[in-house]
């Protein structure tokens, strides 16, 4: 087998922005960004090492079979973040004054709100059904592979793949499932305590992932391996949390 490399492969990306901002007013910023896109490429572009065959097409010959979605295309992505001086302790009518202003005065919370839809992956054959040694061969398409069950046993529809005859190509496209969304927020509690006119700590409680809900990974897209075809075997993260003190001056 020899590997060729050329520069043929071409992307085209169109998107629509929104942006929503509050500035810093009352102790209270608020700032929302939603974008919708879609990307089209018909390659990865270059891969080397164990991602080396990402990068090739199932039939060089024919590069227009290779169009598709881009691996990296998020088709709705909203983001918001906030910052929030909670009203309580000196100078505010709740705990204004006493101990309990020193207690409950000078904190701060803050979190951001990630929420996007899949990214395409593609179904794809163990061996070299095509005998072209290649190894990127993908199955026959009979059906809409995204109307399947959105369960961790079944993600998408496996009946939508069948497995082609030897010496052929499949007839599925490139990137054409889609995987599970991402749905994230990170929250932040904080507190001042100043020192001097120069040296302050803050003190800081984060959560990664606060309501820990279950971010999947891909699931198993080799479709001559039954066993496994269209499951999920991992996820993200669950939530993390952590305390931090930091000095500022």
């Amino acid at each position: 087998n020899i590997t060729w490399i050329e520069s043929v492969a071409n992307s085209t990306y169109h998107s629509m922005e929104l942006k929503a901002e509050k500035r810093y007013t009352k102790g209270l910023s608020l700032l929302g960004s939603y974008t919708f896109s879609k990307s089209i490429d018909n390659s990865p572009g270059i891969s080397t090492g164990s991602n080396a065959s990402s990068a090739v097409a199932q039939n060089a010959f024919d590069l227009r079979a290779e169009r598709g979605l881009s691996d990296f295309d998020v088709r709705h992505r909203l983001v918001a973040s906030t910052i929030w001086e909670i009203p309580l302790g000196k100078g505010h009518k709740v705990f204004g004054g006493g101990p309990l202003a020193h207690v409950f005065g000078g904190w701060q919370a803050s979190g951001i709100l990630s929420l996007q839809s899949g990214r395409p992956f593609t179904a794809v054959l163990s061996g070299d059904l095509s005998n072209t040694l290649n190894r990127n061969d993908r199955p026959n398409l009979v059906g809409d592979p995204n109307s399947g069950p959105k369960t961790v046993e079944q993600w998408f529809n496996k009946a939508a793949f069948q497995t082609q005859a030897v010496g052929s190509f499949g007839t599925a496209g490139r990137n054409i499932i889609i995987g599970p969304g991402f749905q994230n927020f990170d929250f932040a509690l904080s507190r001042n305590f100043n020192l001097t006119e120069r040296f302050k700590i803050q003190f800081r409680t984060e959560l990664f992932n606060a309501f820990n809900h279950p971010n999947f990974n891909y699931p198993a897209a080799t479709q001559n391996a039954p066993t496994t075809f269209g499951q999920i075997a991992s996820a993200l993260d669950p939530r993390q949390m952590q305390f931090g003190l930091k000095i500022i001056f």
